[in-house]
């Protein structure tokens, strides 16, 4: 178990006969023999000393991993061999590296639109090079299309060093496919002048691998089970249509079988498959089994649909993002958010102050985020403070407004009934307080940056149905005079800008409105599935939660697809 990519090639070393026997041709053979010997010691050498890099830099990875990574390598890292210029050998380098030699071909690889020219800019995180300008003394700072003009003229000059390179010939190298487009530099290296006709393009042959045939032949199943009935070998007879006035194709039509070569591809991904040839039998295929279940989430007649406050929005906006985040496709924990769980844990701890103890436990839990000592540690930590006092004037806020808080992290749990539909709310509330009449008062903490506008915080529906609930008595009669009404709901926005916490309050529910109910019942018929609606592109909808597979994206494609 504790083996490494190092560990398994020594005893792989060892226990051949190689070392000996190469080590012997090497020292006192002669002639090619002895030359083969001696590359082959080399090229092992080399492996130890990739294995090595790579057990530092991966420690705990298996030895199978490494050899995956070690097949994935388009290019060795390194090389024992002797480096002279030998004839007939070809180098390989970059252009800054060939800069002062020449040779009589250069072969110019990658002209590839986005890659060559690479026009992102580059030091903007760090701003090296505003600091770039400063430092020679630059007064004005250049503007964004500036920059951009600036690194095209960059990638340009180094194009221009590796054409300038070559005696007598220059052979630029481009993809054109579905995904790939050639550079514009291409037609300085060749300028096509045919505008009636497209650059001619040189088929490549399939590699010379068993991925690559297996890929190759059920492209060629695929091309032909989506081709029309006359390309899979359909012979259609002439009829008459309607009234007898045209001729036309009638149906049925009789089936010739496939063509030839769809009969053999299939006939050798059979016999692939039979060899064990990984991709080849059907059984391994995306997409072709049917669906396991078409059945809804929920089985309304028997169970409530649960419903969680936070999510009610993210349904009734788009369907599809809700199930997407239900089934956990959403973006792994950012740093905003480990430092938004970090200040609700200091908030429930000491959930009225003061100011003393609320410091205090910030600086003695700030280790918990594990940042390194550095600027960015002292940043995160200067916002922390930051809320962290924003919270305190909220609390006196609250007490100038008559509240007094009855629980933190409350949870709660109301089924909701319309005509027959049952609808379970499960929710945790921030803060939970009592406002100068009895009645529940909803806080919610919130550390991100958006801020609803007030249009959106009079029906907002996370508010709403915590309001919703409470009107349904989902709260303890012995904490409130008033326990099913509402006395309305806030949020308390912790990164703001502003001089004074910023309190965006949401009114009172009023019993002859149901626009919280209705939005509960709403989100919840929508989350039953089994298909859910994909709405974004306009200003109150979000964008895709995961583009890749979403049907009205640009770059959507359906899941299958991505396992072809």
């Amino acid at each position: 178990r504790a083996a490494t990519a190092e560990t398994v090639l020594w005893a792989l070393w060892e226990a051949s006969d190689r070392p000996a026997r190469w080590e012997r041709e090497a020292v006192t053979g002669t002639g090619p023999a002895a030359r083969r010997a001696d590359r082959d010691l080399d090229a092992v050498v080399g492996l130890f000393q990739a294995a090595e890099r790579y057990v530092d830099q991966f420690p705990g990875a298996s030895p199978l991993a490494f050899a995956d990574y070690m097949e994935a390598q388009d290019l060795p890292m390194d090389s024992l061999a002797s480096t002279a210029v030998q004839e007939g050998s070809v180098s390989v380098v970059t252009p800054a590296s060939a800069a002062g030699r020449e040779w009589d071909v250069v072969i110019i690889a990658g002209l590839q639109d986005g890659i060559w020219p690479n026009t992102r800019l580059r030091g903007q995180l760090l701003g090296a090079t505003d600091l770039a300008d400063v430092a020679q003394g630059k007064t004005t700072r250049m503007d964004h299309r500036s920059r951009l003009a600036e690194v095209r003229q960059d990638e340009l000059r180094s194009f221009a060093t590796a054409v300038s390179r070559a005696r007598t010939r220059v052979i630029g190298i481009a993809v054109s496919s579905e995904n790939h487009q050639p550079s514009d530099f291409l037609d300085l290296v060749e300028p096509w002048r045919d505008v009636e006709n497209e650059r001619p393009l040189t088929d490549v042959p399939r590699p010379l691998t068993a991925g690559a045939l297996v890929a190759g032949l059920r492209r060629e199943l695929e091309q032909a089970a989506n081709a029309g009935p006359q390309q899979r070998g359909m012979v259609a007879t002439p009829g008459v249509m309607g009234h007898g006035t045209a001729s036309a194709w009638t149906e049925p039509a009789v089936d010739a079988g496939p063509p030839a070569r769809v009969r053999e591809a299939a006939s050798a991904l059979s016999r692939l498959a039979d060899e064990g040839i990984r991709g080849a039998d059907p059984d391994q295929w995306w997409g072709l089994l049917p669906l396991s279940t078409e059945q809804p989430l929920v089985d309304t007649a028997v169970t409530a649909v649960p419903v969680s406050p936070s999510r009610v929005e993210s349904a009734l906006k788009s369907p599809l993002n809700w199930f997407i985040y239900q089934a956990g496709g959403q973006a792994g924990t950012t740093q905003a958010q480990s430092i938004g769980t970090f200040i609700h844990a200091i908030a429930e701890r000491h959930p009225d102050g003061p100011a003393e103890n609320l410091l205090a436990e910030l600086e003695r839990r700030l280790p918990e985020l594990g940042l390194e000592p550095g600027w960015e540690t002292e940043r995160v930590a200067a916002d922390a403070r930051r809320m962290i006092g924003y919270f305190v004037g909220y609390l006196r806020q609250m007490e100038k407004d008559g509240r007094s808080r009855v629980a933190v992290e409350h949870q709660f749990h109301q089924e909701l009934e319309r005509d027959g539909f049952r609808v379970q709310v499960n929710g945790i509330i921030d803060r939970l307080e009592r406002d100068a009449e009895g009645r529940p008062y909803v806080v919610d903490l919130k550390t991100g940056k958006r801020a609803p506008s007030n249009d959106e915080l009079q029906e907002l529906p996370q508010l709403g149905v915590y309001q919703a609930a409470i009107a349904a008595g989902a709260l303890p009669a012995e904490d409130f005079e008033r326990p099913t009404e509402p006395g309305g709901a806030a949020l308390v926005q912790l990164r703001t800008t502003n001089k004074s916490v910023k309190i965006q309050g949401q009114p009172a529910l009023d019993p002859g409105h149901q626009w919280a109910t209705q939005q509960i019942f709403t989100a919840a018929r929508a989350m039953i599935g089994p298909r859910y609606l994909a709405i974004h592109g306009g200003a109150d909808h979000p964008g895709c939660a995961l583009p890749a597979i979403c049907p009205i994206h640009s770059n959507g494609r359906q899941t299958t697809e991505w396992h072809r």
